[in-house]
């Protein structure tokens, strides 16, 4: 039992899906010292207003330190730099494990 130690490979990754996971990666990376040591302070007491509020999708552009610039110019760089349209040759799962997770799919009572 490997629980929840692998990930099964898709044969081909979805550019979109990349690029998006990438960018939320990062956004994380930015907020973090953005916000870092200052408290929150909520808009309103009305508790329904704070309730309903929207997710926010800003990212700070500027006041980044230098080494997480870097990194994330790095990041961006090796993701351009990937072929979306060539399939996945290799995967992390021995063949033995392959058959099984194929017949454990069959079962209608298992969600994987």
């Amino acid at each position: 039992n490997r629980g929840l130690t692998f990930v099964p490979l898709r044969p081909h990754l979805n550019k979109f899906r990349v690029r998006h996971d990438v960018e939320l990666f990062l956004r994380h990376f930015c907020l973090r010292p953005f916000f870092y040591g200052k408290e929150s302070s909520p808009s309103s007491d009305d508790l329904i207003s704070r309730l309903h509020q929207s997710p926010s999708s800003w990212t700070p552009q500027i006041g980044l330190p230098p080494s997480l610039d870097h990194f994330i110019s790095n990041t961006w760089r090796d993701i351009k730099r990937l072929n979306f349209s060539t399939p996945l040759t290799y995967s992390n799962l021995t063949p033995s494990e392959r058959t099984v997770l194929r017949s454990l799919c069959s079962y209608p009572d298992i969600i994987i």
